[in-house]
């Protein structure tokens, strides 16, 4: 089982919550997302974060 630091970003503004790597922060920043938390394990899959290559 992985053990990634995950962080649980939202934008205040307009209450959108997404979880990224800390990889991905400095894009989440720039559309006007904080860290709300920050957990480890693995990245939760959900239909949206899919390759959407399943026929």
């Amino acid at each position: 089982m992985e053990n990634t630091k995950i962080y649980v970003m939202v934008n205040k503004e307009n209450g959108a919550k997404v979880e990224c790597t800390e990889k991905f922060l400095p894009e989440w920043f720039a559309r006007g997302f904080e860290v709300d938390s920050i957990r480890f394990g693995e990245l939760l899959e959900t239909e949206s974060s899919q390759d959407g290559d399943k026929e």
